[in-house]
């Protein structure tokens, strides 16, 4: 199995090392949630990035990637909160960050179904890219992809409406009687 940062890396971008330890330890000190092995909670706990963390990095870098990851399924759709269909304050607050410091800044959207991309655009990242669900090599296309490796050329057979309201079934998502 592959990761974007492994993936990134051997497409030859460098990683700010400062960020990937930052990660690192956060992983370790929380790791997977797996639940029950069944259903898995929406979304992982993500660190609240600080001003200084986040500024620094931006001394050093001009490009920001930031992934927003959502898990859905059998017996889990996304519910209407955050955290479900729309960003956690966590995240919301991580790319108003990271927009304020960053020249560029593109959002990664590892999802399963569809999430609200209206805050995002509101926001206002340069780019916003949405892997879906690559399976064990995503991260290496993902990578292939970002830098310029392959062309991402086609046609898309999703829209993403601007509103949750835009979806006729988004009342019955997550009901297990009327889904």
């Amino acid at each position: 199995s592959h990761n974007l940062f492994d993936s990134l890396a051997e497409n030859g971008v460098l990683l700010d090392k400062t960020v990937e330890e930052f990660y690192d330890n956060f992983v370790a000190e929380n790791p997977y949630d797996k639940s029950n092995g069944w259903t898995h909670p929406m979304f992982q706990t993500e660190p609240k990035l600080c001003e200084d963390l986040v500024a620094s990095a931006a001394a050093r870098n001009e490009h920001a990637l930031i992934v927003f990851t959502r898990e859905a399924g059998e017996c889990l759709d996304l519910s209407a909160e955050r955290g479900g269909y729309y960003l956690t304050e966590t995240e919301s607050e991580n790319l108003k960050l990271i927009r304020k410091h960053f020249k560029r800044v593109t959002v990664l959207l590892n999802v399963v179904g569809v999430i609200d991309v209206k805050e995002i655009n509101d926001i206002g990242p340069d780019a916003l890219v949405m892997l879906w669900t690559g399976g064990m090599m995503g991260a290496v296309a993902a990578a292939n992809v970002l830098t310029g490796k392959v062309n991402p050329s086609g046609r898309l057979p999703d829209t993403m409406a601007v509103s949750r309201d835009a979806y006729p079934s988004a009342d019955c998502w997550g009901d297990p009687d009327a889904n």
